[in-house]
């Protein structure tokens, strides 16, 4: 839905309602279960192509439907030169940045695998995501995806190609969050090496497997059980110089 005003200033904002400030954009608290993301100014003016690409990727998104995981635009607040901002879904959960040490590594195995239907979906609406990472990925029991606005609405990509982008990206990020870094290429696996192959090339979508493939080797690498994002952490550095990863 879209919601035209003659200016920002009709939204009558408070300060008192500001939930974080970023580099594009404040968010406000708007109602008991929506947040207000306002743009910052360069964002405003629809003279702008890159604007214009802003405001067509919230209208793409915001005909998307059965994605709970994923902050969809509910209203879009624009002016018939500007755009504002929009509102979406409060979703639970914390940065993936931010995940507790004490998080369950099959708790995370089992998200990957929850939040590839809703990557689907956003795929064959011809979302072309950017800028995923821990900070847009929010984790729970599941992962949420928030902020994407500044994705493309691509429909020269074939959807297949949209989908594994996003899907390497959170998975990624999980490993990131999991191990301190990224270990894509750094375990000398042929197992991973195989399914990584795989999963560029589209014949597996089995995220899941390689997140729990890298952690059983890091498991054996280190002599060690691994069951939360603390062990793993501490698995991993304690055979990084060892094994030169």
């Amino acid at each position: 839905m879209q919601t035209i005003i003659n200016s920002v200033a009709d939204l009558n904002l408070q300060e008192k309602d500001i939930v974080a400030k970023g580099s594009c954009s404040t968010i406000y608290r708007y109602n008991e279960d929506e947040y207000l993301k306002i743009l910052n100014e360069e964002y405003y003016s629809l003279a702008a192509r890159e604007n214009q690409e802003v405001l067509k990727t919230l209208e793409a998104l915001s005909e998307i439907t059965d994605t709970p995981s994923i902050a969809i635009p509910r209203n879009i607040f624009k002016s018939e030169n500007e755009l504002y901002g929009y509102t979406s879904t409060i979703m639970p959960g914390v940065s993936l940045d931010e995940i507790p040490q004490d998080t369950r590594i099959e708790v995370l195995k089992n998200a990957l695998n929850r939040i590839k239907k809703e990557v689907r979906t956003l795929s064959q609406h011809h979302i072309k995501t950017e800028d995923i990472g821990g900070d847009n990925i929010l984790f729970s029991d599941h992962i949420a995806l928030i902020d994407l606005e500044l994705s493309l609405v691509d429909e020269e990509t074939e959807e297949d190609i949209l989908y594994r982008r996003t899907m390497r990206s959170i998975l990624n990020s999980v490993l990131t969050n999991s191990f301190g870094t990224n270990v894509t290429g750094k375990i000398p696996s042929l197992a991973m090496r195989r399914l990584n192959e795989d999963l560029k090339a589209g014949v597996s979508d089995n995220y899941a497997n390689y997140y729990a493939l890298a952690i059983y080797e890091i498991e054996h690498m280190a002599n060690t059980k691994i069951a939360t994002v603390e062990d793993s952490k501490k698995a991993y550095q304690k055979i990084k110089s060892k094994y030169k990863m």
